[in-house]
């Protein structure tokens, strides 16, 4: 009869756990790398939320910004009126 799939699976890990108890060293590492992966994707996660807090801050100080510097802008006069505006030119004197 041909073992099953499970049944093999419980032999690779039975194997693989007797093999890391003749090496600690390499049983060390493995618990180190996959802290260390542990720790750097918890990390990657965090410096994620706080960039996306860091842009909502500088967001919200451009728009107030903004709303500062339209208040400051002076409209021209009403009855103002450039030279360039009227529709026939200006003469100007002939040198003598």
């Amino acid at each position: 009869m041909n073992p099953g799939v499970t049944e093999e699976a419980g032999e690779t890990a039975r194997s693989l756990i007797d093999s890391l108890k003749s090496t600690p060293v390499v049983l060390s590492l493995v618990v180190f790398n996959v802290l260390y992966l542990s720790l750097g994707s918890w990390q990657q996660i965090k410096d994620g939320e706080h960039r996306t807090e860091l842009l909502k801050t500088w967001a919200e100080e451009h728009r107030h910004n903004t709303e500062l510097l339209a208040r400051c802008v002076i409209p021209p006069p009403v009855g103002m009126k450039l030279q360039s505006d009227e529709s026939h030119p200006v003469e100007l004197e002939k040198p003598p």
